[in-house]
């Protein structure tokens, strides 16, 4: 899922709640640079075992961070 979304500059909302992503490993920078997104819709996703998150928020500015899940993430 690796750079997924990145660069969608006009997407704005996304609801992939009812996503399955145990197996995926790999989520870094998924909504990289998407400045038009505010609702995104991800609290059902289990991520305890994910090991590559970095920057996945990046550039994220409108996203209200407070809306997404407390997720507990392994070092």
């Amino acid at each position: 899922m690796e750079y997924m979304f990145s660069g969608c500059t006009e997407l704005q909302s996304l609801d992939i709640d009812a996503w399955n992503v145990l197996a995926v490993h790999n989520m870094r920078a998924m909504f990289n640079r998407c400045k038009a997104l505010r609702k995104l819709n991800i609290n059902a996703w289990k991520v305890t075992d994910r090991t590559y998150m970095r920057l996945m928020f990046n550039g994220c500015a409108l996203l209200d961070m407070q809306a997404l899940p407390e997720w507990y993430i392994e070092e």
